[in-house]
């Protein structure tokens, strides 16, 4: 199963410097020489600044279109085409995003990129909640992004054109039915084999399922404590917790 989400490419490249200003020193670690410097300049220089001075230099596979490139890395194994044109990879990442992924899903529509692929591999629904890791990429893009809007559409006008279509497909292919699969679809299509692959322990004329086993449902966090022989599973955030 080959997917992949797109994020508006804008708002994906001030989120990717907007990540790098969180770092430390140490933080950064590659043995590519001037990588640590380029990634930690961005928490030194505006964001003006910052792109004026790396994202049409050797670095600029980063800033330059860099979903066309990763996209279309895909295809030819490539890591980031930094000396090749961006123009000249959008339609092997066109080709690539219609031909060879099973799902194209949009950061945008989260909730039901989500629910999609549940419903793709046969997962329970997955219900909304909140996201909790934002940090600020907006607020940087009203205060520092307006005066570069000409080079932000730049840099990231091949990637428009992707996303573009990214979003085509996710509306031919998925959204129906991402806004159809609830819990009776799940229990209609799918529960049956879910469930047949749980395989639990035999005690007496029971079987018993452990929270260190994999688990069939939704509203719990991920496990406290998983591969030891005590571990727990929370609750939340929605206020039930569905088991199967």
């Amino acid at each position: 199963f080959r997917m992949t989400v797109l994020r508006e490419p804008v708002a994906r490249l001030v989120s990717n410097i907007n990540d790098w200003r969180l770092l430390q020193p140490h933080d950064v670690v590659d043995k590519i020489p001037g990588f640590d410097r380029m990634v930690l300049d961005s928490g030194r220089l505006p964001l003006a600044e910052y792109l004026a001075t790396y994202g049409d230099g050797p670095w600029r596979g980063h800033f330059d279109n860099p979903i066309t490139r990763l996209v279309a890395s895909g295809r030819t194994g490539a890591r980031s085409h930094g000396s090749v044109d961006a123009a000249e990879l959008l339609p092997v990442a066109l080709a690539c995003l219609e031909e060879d992924l099973d799902f194209v899903g949009l950061t945008e529509e989260l909730d039901l990129t989500r629910n999609a692929i549940a419903a793709r591999l046969g997962f329970v629904p997955v219900s909304h909640f909140p996201r909790l890791n934002a940090k600020g990429s907006r607020a940087v893009l009203e205060s520092e992004g307006a005066a570069l809007a000409p080079l932000l559409a730049r840099l990231t006008r091949h990637d428009a054109v992707l996303y573009e279509r990214a979003r085509q497909l996710f509306d031919t292919r998925h959204r129906a039915e991402a806004l159809a699969y609830d819990d009776a679809a799940f229990e209609a299509r799918h529960a049956a084999a879910m469930t047949g692959m749980m395989r639990g322990t035999f005690e007496g004329a029971a079987i018993r399922h452990r929270v260190a086993d994999a688990l069939l449902g939704r509203g719990f966090h991920p496990r406290d404590g998983a591969g030891l022989p005590e571990c727990a599973v929370w609750s939340g955030p929605d206020p039930v917790l569905v088991l199967y």
